[in-house]
Formats: structure tokens, sequence, C-alpha cells
């Protein structure tokens, strides 16, 4: 493996080490609307929770 195949690699690693697993999608929506929202991600195989 040559140096800027290294190079490339490492970066590659680093902007993945730092992805989070968590996102916010939607703030502020009412009790019905996130548990709208987490069925339809749940009906695409996404896993999905509410947090307070």
């Amino acid at each position: 493996m040559n140096f800027l195949s290294a190079g490339l690699l490492l970066l590659c690693m680093l902007l993945l080490g730092g992805c989070s697993d968590e996102t916010d999608l939607f703030t502020g929506l009412s009790e019905q609307d996130s548990n709208e929202v987490v069925a339809r991600l749940a009906d695409q195989h996404i896993d999905a929770r509410k947090r307070l």
C-alpha cells in the first residue's frame, strides 16, 4: 500500500470515527406525531426511539 492510499484510509477512519449513531430528526413534536414518526421509521426497518 503506498503512502497516498494509507493516508486516505487513515483520513476515512478518522472521519467515520467521529460519526454518531444517534441523530435528532425532529424536535417539538406532539406525542401523537412522534409516535407516528417512530412507527413509519420502524416500517422501513430503521431503529428509532423517542427522547425527552
